[in-house]
């Protein structure tokens, strides 16, 4: 294959990407390098589909198909340009070849996304005492799908070298019990974590009690709550200014009623907050006719609220005149956060 006809095929692929299904065009653009036989011609094509993929920061994440990706790599030692991708989501059955075969190629992360195991036995520990960890300089974020469930996994993750460059935290479904909840909040690591996630996380009302107490000011920029029976004290914490520098606050699906979230808007601990998001919650539709004209979200830019305020749409303009309303989730892209 000539590179004028490798580099058209890309060409359409990549162009493509967003059109067909995301499986099927990752296949096809890993079945097109393979067919390369030419070194200098491989390699052109492995930094173009990287270049393409990863290196803009407005282009999607490369993903890597998980089903083909021990072959690939052993088809492919150009992979070790992968460091110069800038977001990365993988499974964990994958990510310590990932490091044997391109050389610990991360360096330039600013997202790692670890997926849910497949196998139980790929736990958060079974990974992170791989020596090969500790040559992989940290990425800014960190996305953990079910790979914390004790605290001696939360533990494992403070202690390693690469949390002195994390900026931001993310756990989906990892649930800690209490005592490991508590080391995370209180442990000196979180002193310069700017964005946390504990999102599905069960947060249960005698947790949430003890976090009341065990939490000072945090210099948190963004937190997601998400998919949790967040408990009134949480709310009540906001009150109190415990999060002076929040500028994103994500609370979808946790419970929220009309009384939590007018302490929201009335508490003096969120006057720097921009994104503001309560979709999931139910908010009877009159409620847009009960919001008040003043309170302490005089800087918030995205409101997110539950579609059933929609058809009120004029008096919940009216209480956020300098607002953008939107009654969808928000999806926001954590490696492009302003921390």
């Amino acid at each position: 294959m000539d590179d004028t006809s490798l580099f058209q095929q890309l060409r359409i692929a990549v162009y493509e990407y967003g059109k067909l299904s995301k499986s099927i065009k990752r296949l096809y653009i890993q079945d097109l390098l393979e067919s390369c036989k030419d070194p200098v011609t491989r390699q052109n094509a492995v930094e173009y589909t990287i270049r393409h993929f990863s290196a803009d920061p407005n282009r999607r994440p490369l993903i890597l198909q998980q089903d083909r990706y021990r072959r690939w790599l052993q088809k492919m030692p150009e992979l070790a340009k992968l460091g110069q991708i800038g977001e990365l989501r993988i499974s964990p059955e994958y990510f310590i070849d990932l490091l044997h075969a391109a050389n610990a190629p991360c360096e330039q992360l600013s997202l790692l996304h670890i997926e849910s195991p497949y196998n139980e036995k790929h736990h958060l520990s079974s990974w992170y005492e791989d020596d090969r960890l500790l040559t992989l300089k940290g990425p800014n974020h960190l996305v953990l799908e079910e790979l914390i469930k004790h605290q001696k996994h939360l533990e494992l993750c403070l202690d390693h070298p690469w949390w002195s460059s994390l900026k931001g935290l993310h756990l989906h479904s990892c649930p800690i019990e209490s005592k490991g909840m508590r080391a995370l909040f209180v442990s000196p690591h979180m002193e310069h974590i700017r964005a946390l996630t504990l999102k599905h996380c069960e947060l249960k009302r005698p947790l949430a009690t003890n976090l009341v107490h065990a939490l000072g000011p945090l210099p948190l920029a963004y937190l997601d709550l998400s998919d949790n029976a967040l408990h009134p004290q949480f709310v009540e914490r906001f009150h109190a200014e415990l999060f002076d520098n929040l500028t994103y606050l994500l609370v979808q699906n946790t419970g929220l009623n009309r009384g939590t979230f007018l302490q929201l808007c009335d508490g003096p601990g969120l006057r720097k907050l921009k994104v503001l998001d309560v979709t999931g919650n139910y908010f009877a539709p009159e409620f847009a006719t009960q919001l008040p004209s003043k309170h302490s979200l005089q800087h918030l830019t995205r409101l997110h609220l539950p579609p059933t305020l929609e058809e009120h749409h004029q008096e919940v303009q009216r209480a956020f005149p300098n607002t953008n309303i939107l009654y969808t989730p928000s999806h926001i892209r954590l490696s492009k956060l302003d921390l």
